[in-house]
């Protein structure tokens, strides 16, 4: 008996002892393969930061799967997240990738990074002509390199050619959407949202477009009301919702509701100028003008250099009495005025001309002139994208570099300088 119980307890503890030695190998796998699962859906989700998240699991517990390696400096790169995924891409080498996908990669960063240009533009268009089997990535590599450059027409040609050989692919359509909302192509972009929406009815941000799409136009309200609030009800708190609630609220004749609204918004986002200044034309229309100035005041405390705000402030402290200081305000709003206007003139050249480096140039300048100072460098680095050795723009990037205190602004304002000569 005592030799069958003690058999019995040996038994038992060499199939425990299995058992932990099984789930101490097989769980790693497990959990390895279930991360590297959720990876893929937030990639199908297009969910960059949540997919990262999931690689940098695997990668711990598999630092030396090459492919997981190559995967997250693709995510990397798609998220513009250029340092981190150089290092990955340098370690799925070092593990031995594949080294035509890793050629390929390098190609993607660097088109999306700067911009296609030269040799490497004409690689990757061919490769899409060629149906290469990451055209998809190429795509969107491209149509990034173009936006990030702001070459728009050849952004939009590509994300064409995308939805036209993957109709049923739903980022595309969310992309060209986008920029065709941009250009004011509002049927258009209408009718990309609506497709986005019957490929993927549970993309929230085609909502937000369908609401502001809808908004330009008073008669619309109502259907632009649904779509705000579709979109708020999977992103509560949003302020650009709420803004579009309120101003929906206004066109339907619901003054006191838009302020409550706008309230709300201003609660959750107390520096929301936007907000203030759609407060403030709503209290003046029920006659509280000393309000109006107070939340215009506080707005161009925030954006100094507001149109819309600035010309609200003129029409309230004309109402108060203080011409005097509507003035100056006046004064301001008409010189802002010009040089939008010149602004929009030189972008429509820029689309029939879009490899002058001069007119590219001058937009930033402008674009200087109204504090709008990340598009106004976006815009000269695009001009040393046509031309390397446009002094004009090397002059303008050193006087822009030069009011900048940190050392890396000091150091590029050098090289502008010089090349400027």
């Amino acid at each position: 008996m005592r030799k069958y119980v003690l058999q019995s307890i040996v038994g038992g503890s060499c199939l425990l002892l299995l058992a932990g030695v099984g789930y101490f190998a097989l769980y790693p796998h497990w959990l390895a393969y279930r991360h590297t699962t959720q990876a893929q859906q937030a990639l199908d989700r297009y969910d960059l930061a949540q997919a990262q998240v999931h690689l940098e699991r695997v990668l711990q517990l598999q630092p030396s799967n090459a492919e997981m390696r190559f995967l997250m400096a693709r995510t990397c790169r798609r998220a513009a997240n250029y340092p981190t995924a150089n290092h990955h891409l340098s370690e799925a080498r070092r593990l031995g990738w594949v080294e035509d996908m890793l050629e390929l990669e390098e190609h993607l960063s660097d088109a999306q990074r700067q911009g296609p240009s030269g040799p490497n533009e004409k690689v990757l268009q061919a490769l899409v002509r060629a149906r290469h089997p990451e055209d998809r990535a190429i795509l969107e590599a491209l149509y990034k390199g173009y936006r990030n450059a702001l070459y728009l027409n050849e952004a939009t040609t590509w994300l064409t050619v995308w939805i036209e050989r993957y109709p049923n692919d739903w980022l595309p359509y969310l992309w060209r959407g986008d920029l065709l909302q941009s250009f004011r192509h509002f049927d258009k972009a209408r009718a990309d949202y609506q497709r986005l929406l019957e490929l993927k009815a549970d993309c929230s941000e085609a909502h937000l477009h369908l609401g502001q799409i809808a908004l330009a136009n008073a008669e619309e309200s109502e259907t632009a009301l649904h779509h705000f609030r579709t979109y708020l009800g999977s992103h509560p708190g949003d302020a650009e919702a709420l803004l579009g609630i309120a101003q929906c609220q206004t066109n339907l004749h619901h003054p006191e509701a838009a302020i409550a609204t706008l309230r709300e918004l201003l609660v959750q986002h107390p520096e929301h100028a936007a907000g203030m200044r759609l407060l403030a034309m709503r209290e003046m229309e029920q006659g509280r003008t000393e309000e109006a100035v107070s939340w215009l005041r506080r707005a161009i405390a925030l954006v100094p250099n507001d149109q819309d705000t600035l010309y609200q402030l003129t029409l309230a402290l004309h109402r108060l009495g203080q011409d005097q200081e509507a003035e100056r305000y006046q004064s301001r709003f008409k010189e802002l005025d010009e040089t939008s206007r010149a602004a929009k003139a030189t972008l429509d050249k820029i689309l029939a001309q879009p490899h002058n480096a001069s007119l590219r140039c001058d937009m930033g300048k402008l674009l200087l002139r109204i504090d709008k100072t990340q598009q106004a460098e976006r815009w000269f680095l695009s001009a040393l994208h046509e031309d390397p050795e446009h002094r004009p723009t090397h002059q303008a990037l050193a006087e822009y570099y030069e009011k900048k205190s940190n050392p890396p602004a000091r150091e590029r304002a050098e090289f502008h300088r010089r090349k400027a000569g």
